[in-house]
């Protein structure tokens, strides 16, 4: 492949670095609606098909018109799964609402789920070629991430929203293809057009290495000392840095080289 025909998916990979560090927004404006939301938090076994099925009842979409934009899933150190967002578009092709989900879990209470539905801005405003919201959730449903390094922080899973002209197979990265639950090694995938061929990206949650700052404290009976200094920490090894696709993007790709 071309090198003119990738995209520099380096960059891409130091943005999701930056906000790993920094954090997810969630829902860009205030939400229309919250709700409670009663689940499994273990994300060693991720209750994805319950939590799309919980999306569908609370914000009243239809199952079968749904195209994909984004997602985001943060899962704790311990495997907890702490939060989840989920951006699709719902309705018929020439008028399609564009739906926000924000579900956030706790091991000792319940859940909450907040959504917004945005009308589309104009009658020329389309859907992409994208996939079914299922068609990602399913597969990740199935992966075991007790066999992934779940690194000092945890994981992030982000299913872009890139569309247009990209190539992967360059980076820093291991691409795969993920189905039923298992990675396969990729070397390249292509797309082109205005197709938007949702790769998975599983980052590791801290472990990055680089500068840290750390703050040690000591209490006696009367005084009471910190100090505070700054020293380098060495990357993690194992850190899991991924980029996957579903067969359902593959099938949309220009190219995919095994």
């Amino acid at each position: 492949m071309e090198s003119s025909s990738l995209l520099c998916i380096s960059s891409a990979l130091i943005l999701a670095l930056c906000l790993i560090t920094t954090g997810c927004t969630g829902l860009a404006a205030a939400p229309e609606n919250q709700a409670t939301a009663i689940l499994q938090p273990n994300a060693l076994g991720l209750p994805l098909t319950e939590i799309w099925n919980i999306v569908l009842e609370k914000t009243g979409a239809t199952n079968e018109t749904a195209v994909l934009n984004s997602a985001d899933i943060m899962i704790g150190a311990d495997g907890s799964l702490e939060w989840l967002s989920l951006e699709f578009w719902d309705g018929a092709e020439d008028n399609s609402d564009f739906i926000a989900v924000d579900l956030t879990f706790s091991t000792d209470r319940p859940g909450s789920i907040a959504w917004s539905r945005i009308p589309p801005a104009s009658e020329t405003e389309t859907v992409p070629v994208s996939l079914h919201p299922f068609d990602v959730l399913s597969e990740l449903e199935q992966v075991d991430f007790a066999d992934l390094h779940l690194g000092t922080e945890g994981l992030w899973i982000e299913v872009s929203g890139t569309r247009g002209p990209i190539g992967y197979g360059n980076g820093n990265y291991d691409l795969v293809l993920l189905e039923n639950g298992t990675f396969t090694p990729l070397s390249e995938v292509r797309f082109v057009g205005d197709v938007q061929g949702s790769p998975i990206g599983i980052y590791g949650r801290g472990g990055q290495g680089g500068n840290v700052t750390i703050t040690e404290t000591s209490d006696f009976l009367f005084w009471h000392e910190e100090r505070t200094y700054t020293t380098y920490e060495e990357p993690d090894p194992e850190r899991e840095n991924i980029i996957a696709f579903v067969p359902e993007s593959l099938a949309m790709a220009d190219g995919v080289v095994f």
